[in-house]
């Protein structure tokens, strides 16, 4: 009998089950595997990032319906990475933000006390699997659960 995805899961779940189930695996499925895990990784945080975001926004006093959330980038470590304060909110389909805002090392500490933590992991992970540039903007459209990395220089609409 074959195991259900949450049991392969749970088994996954813990770092040295995933390794002694790898080494079990021919090396064509661990190439598969290795191929099709980033845009899965990606896919999964993303919908993690827009459940954080949407949690943010309903603990909010703010009762605008937010069509899209942005992120801009800060630097940490010397390396541009998604910044977990959400820098703009917009109401409607179409609208993107095209300016971005520098924040100081402080705000950015702050930042890194006053979030959520599963969203500042969302985002460091996402920056890991897609490395951001300075002014690159992350838009998080909350009606279809997209999250999209505009690029600078990019047509950001």
């Amino acid at each position: 009998m074959r195991p259900t995805p949450a049991e392969v899961a749970a088994i996954l779940s813990t770092p040295e089950q995933a390794k002694q189930v790898l080494s079990l695996l021919p090396l064509d499925v661990l190439d598969a595997l290795a191929d099709a895990i980033p845009s899965a990784a990606q896919r999964a945080l993303a919908v993690l990032l827009v459940e954080r975001v949407r949690a943010f926004l309903d603990d909010t006093d703010d009762q605008h319906e937010s069509g899209s959330a942005y992120f801009t980038t800060t630097e940490e470590h010397g390396e541009a990475t998604w910044n977990p304060f959400i820098d703009a909110l917009s109401p409607c389909e179409g609208h993107t933000v095209t300016s971005t805002q520098t924040y100081t090392s402080v705000e950015v500490r702050l930042a890194a006390e006053l979030t959520d933590p599963d969203l500042r992991s969302a985002l460091r992970r996402l920056a890991e699997l897609d490395p951001p540039d300075h002014e690159d903007i992350l838009r998080v459209d909350l009606r279809t659960g997209e999250v999209e990395h505009l690029r600078k220089g990019s047509d950001r609409h």
